[in-house]
């Protein structure tokens, strides 16, 4: 499909510039055309897609001024779980807050890097979770806190906030 895109585009890109002269309108088409043939897929494929009903994030939701009140009293801004869609968006809570997913593979809790940043997970000292009761990893994961003296700082629906000690071990290097 790229390779198609590219020779067409090519192919258009020769053909306007033998007949317009102009090289600011050149220019001017020319991105017209690589936006048009960029985003044409997404927008016909997914006309009825509704990403509000997957991300259901409010920075100004009560919970969640709950969570960064916590945080400012334990002056403690890293905060990670399982649940992909109820921890990476915390990170929009306030610009200190430094929000990772972790997995369970086999015995071992794990950071998913793949959409934190390594850094992120080179915590030491208490940290706080955010646990949906209704994930599996989430679950595992509180298991894992209770057992080295997590302390549970609050309860909103299936959702607690814990604060402990870091429960996974960093598979990337910690470089200051």
């Amino acid at each position: 499909m790229s390779l198609l895109k590219l020779t067409l585009f090519i192919w258009l890109y020769d053909l306007l510039s033998r007949s317009i002269t102009s090289k600011s309108a050149l220019a001017i088409i020319t991105v017209l055309i690589a936006l048009l043939t960029s985003c044409w897929y997404p927008v016909v494929a997914n006309k009825n897609l509704n990403l509000s009903i997957h991300i259901t994030f409010h920075r100004d939701r009560d919970f969640n001024r709950e969570i960064l009140a916590l945080m400012q009293q334990n002056h403690i801004y890293r905060i990670y779980g399982g649940d992909f869609w109820g921890i990476v968006p915390l990170n929009a809570i306030d610009n200190r807050v430094n929000a990772g997913e972790l997995a369970i593979n086999g015995d071992n809790v794990v950071p998913r890097h793949w959409l934190s940043r390594p850094s992120w997970f080179c915590a030491s000292g208490e940290v706080f979770y955010a646990l949906n009761q209704t994930v599996e990893a989430d679950r595992l994961i509180k298991d894992r806190i209770a057992a080295r003296q997590g302390e549970l700082l609050l309860t909103k629906g299936d959702v607690t906030i814990w604060k402990g000690p870091v429960i996974w071990k960093n598979d990337r290097p910690c470089v200051n």
